[in-house]
């Protein structure tokens, strides 16, 4: 579902993205310019090479250029019930997709979460499917994105 009319996920002001690398201990720090290793601190010389298939994302911190009530969260539960989505589940959405974010979810879930298409699927799910939006992202919330033990009630 694409909708042109929909408000965009403002762009982060900065992003910093911490990488695992899969068979060292090496952690590598991507500033939105340059990668360097993370002993080498901030003015430390960049990496000559970064290949991303050799690690993995371990954190992503945003820095939005937002004042409250106007981060992309927001934007999204205000689209949701524009288009018809009921208050309670619109309000749901917005928290799902603040946690994602606000916790550093693992990327796939971010992507789920509507981080890679301003929230369109979730939008899309949301009108289609209520019942299954609802069960989906209270589960995600109750377990932290699987970051906890789910002692909740079980999707049908």
């Amino acid at each position: 579902m694409t909708n042109h009319d929909s408000l965009p996920f403002p762009a982060p002001k900065r992003e910093i993205v911490h990488y695992a690398h899969r068979e060292t201990d090496q952690i590598v720090v991507f500033d939105g310019n340059v990668y360097r290793d993370q002993m080498a601190g901030p003015d430390g010389d960049p990496l000559p090479a970064f290949n991303p298939d050799e690690y993995v994302i371990v954190g992503r911190l945003r820095h939005h250029a937002a004042v409250p009530g106007h981060y992309p969260w927001d934007h999204w539960e205000t689209r949701a019930k524009n288009a018809g989505v009921d208050e309670d589940l619109a309000e749901l959405g917005r928290a799902l997709i603040r946690e994602a974010d606000q916790h550093s979810w693992d990327e796939d879930l971010q992507s789920e979460c509507g981080w890679s298409d301003n929230g369109d699927a979730m939008l899309e799910l949301a009108l289609n499917s209520p019942q299954k939006a609802q069960e989906r992202w209270e589960l995600l919330l109750r377990t932290d994105g699987y970051r906890v033990s789910d002692n909740g009630p079980q999707p049908s």
